[in-house]
C-alpha cells in the first residue's frame, strides 16, 4: 500500500504551494521528503479540486448526509493535477446514498 507525503515551498518568491508525492515505502514522509517541482501549478490544480469538493459536498448535504459524515478533501497531485480525497467509508457511504436514489 502507498501513502503519501507532503512539502510546502515558498522559495524564489513563490506563493506556498503543497506539493504531493507517492512514498514507495507507503509511509507518510516528513515535510522535507517532499518534491517541489519548480514550474507546476499546484494552487490551480488545488482550486479546481477545492470546487469539485465543495460542489461534492453540497450535493451530499442537499441530499440529507449530515455534514460530519462525508466530507470530499481538495488536494493537488504531484503533477499540479487536481485531485479529490474521499475516505474509504465516505466512499461507501456515498455508494449506499447514489443507490438508494435510483
Amino acid at each position: 500500500m502507498s501513502g503519501f507525503i507532503w512539502g510546502v515551498s515558498g522559495s524564489d518568491g513563490d506563493r506556498g504551494v503543497c506539493a504531493m508525492v507517492n512514498s514507495s515505502e507507503g509511509e507518510y514522509g516528513e515535510a522535507e521528503d517532499a518534491v517541489y517541482v519548480p514550474g507546476v501549478d499546484y494552487v490551480a490544480g488545488w482550486r479546481m479540486a477545492a470546487e469539485a469538493a465543495d460542489e461534492m459536498n453540497g450535493a451530499l448535504r442537499a441530499m440529507g448526509v449530515d455534514e460530519g459524515a462525508v466530507r470530499a478533501v481538495p488536494h493537488s497531485g504531484a503533477h499540479g493535477e487536481p485531485v479529490v480525497w474521499l475516505r474509504p467509508e465516505d466512499a461507501r457511504l456515498i455508494a449506499r446514498v447514489l443507490r438508494r436514489a435510483r
